[in-house]
C-alpha cells in the first residue's frame, strides 16, 4: 500500500499486487480524498487492510508528513514506513518502464489512468535529480 498525504492536493491510497512468478504489477485499489483529517485517513487505511493482505505500507513523509506518519504509527498502531525519497528518480524510471512495457496494469477508468494523461514534465524547471510536473 502506498499512501501520499495531501490536503489541498488530496490524500491518495494505492494498493498494488503482484505474483512472484509474473513480471506484472496491478493497481487493485485506489482512493483519493481531499480535505480530510488524519482520523478519516486512518479509517480508509484500516478498511483496505480488512480487504487486502497488506505486506507493506509506505507513506510519503515530506512536509508535515513525518508528523502525520508518526501519529499513524503511535496512536493507531499502523506500521507505515517512510517512502525512499532518496531514490525517487530511480523509482520514476522504473514506473515509466513498467508503463511502456505494459507490466504495470491499471483499469482504464482508474484515477491513476486519468491523471497519467494530465501530468507533463516541465522541462524548463526540471533538473537531473528533480522532475517538476505541470498540469
Amino acid at each position: 500500500m502506498g499512501i501520499d498525504l495531501g490536503f489541498d492536493d488530496s490524500d491518495a491510497i494505492a494498493v498494488l499486487a503482484w505474483h512472484d512468478e509474473s513480471p506484472n504489477t496491478y493497481l487493485v485499489a485506489e482512493q483519493v480524498t481531499s480535505g480530510q483529517g488524519v482520523t478519516d485517513l486512518v479509517t480508509q487505511i484500516e478498511a483496505h487492510q480488512k480487504i487486502y493482505d497488506i505486506s507493506k505500507m509506505v507513506i510519503d513523509q515530506g512536509g508535515l508528513g513525518k508528523k502525520i506518519a508518526d501519529e499513524i504509527r503511535k496512536r493507531h498502531q499502523i506500521p507505515v514506513q517512510p517512502a525512499d525519497k532518496a531514490r525517487k528518480m530511480e523509482h520514476i524510471k522504473l514506473l515509466n518502464d513498467a508503463l511502456r512495457t505494459g507490466r504495470f496494469k491499471a483499469k482504464r477508468d482508474s484515477k491513476f489512468a486519468q491523471d497519467s494523461f494530465l501530468v507533463e514534465i516541465d522541462r524548463d524547471k526540471s533538473t537531473p535529480d528533480k522532475i517538476k510536473g505541470e498540469r
